[in-house]
């Protein structure tokens, strides 16, 4: 299934590039299953499991329509969500600047490491600690600015894809 982005360059640059969007697959969805499953099988996750961390994640989310997610059942199973998603297309979403935004939640440009820890927290993680901090900073902050910035990760996201 692939999930179209749409250009996002103004519309008086050239479109040069041939963005196919991004593919994911039901092992994408099982990965992300077994963070939100508190048992971590990955297949399932609960409506409670649901209430629970999708409000730390994005607490922007509409509480009322987390039940919707699941259809109105108890729970919701990676193969269900794959088959709704895989024929859909979205048009004008960036996955990474997304989950970014749920890590830059004042808009400051920089990921805000409060906010990382209530979310490892709430998923079950160890706190991050000072050391933890150094290695992210290590790791993500490409330009060594002091500060992990949405194109510091795009960065290290085109890397790893180069990679694959």
């Amino acid at each position: 299934m692939l999930i179209n982005k749409k250009d996002m360059k103004s519309d008086s640059e050239e479109n040069t590039d041939n963005m196919k969007g991004i593919e994911i697959s039901y092992e994408d969805i099982e990965k992300a299953f077994k963070i939100l499953d508190e048992k971590n099988a990955g297949t399932k996750v609960s409506l409670n499991e649901l209430k629970k961390k999708i409000p730390i994640i994005n607490p922007n989310f509409p509480i009322g329509e987390i039940q919707t997610l699941t259809n109105g059942k108890m729970e919701l199973k990676a193969k269900d969500l794959y088959e709704l998603l895989r024929h859909n297309e979205l048009e004008n979403f960036d996955p990474l600047e997304e989950a970014y935004n749920l890590l830059d939640p004042n808009k400051t440009g920089s990921i805000d490491i409060g906010r990382l820890r209530q979310i490892f927290t709430t998923l079950g993680y160890e706190d991050i600690d000072k050391k933890d901090v150094e290695i992210l900073n290590d790791c993500l902050d490409v330009n060594k600015d002091g500060k992990i910035s949405i194109e510091d990760l795009r960065e290290v996201y085109e890397s790893m894809k180069k990679k694959t």
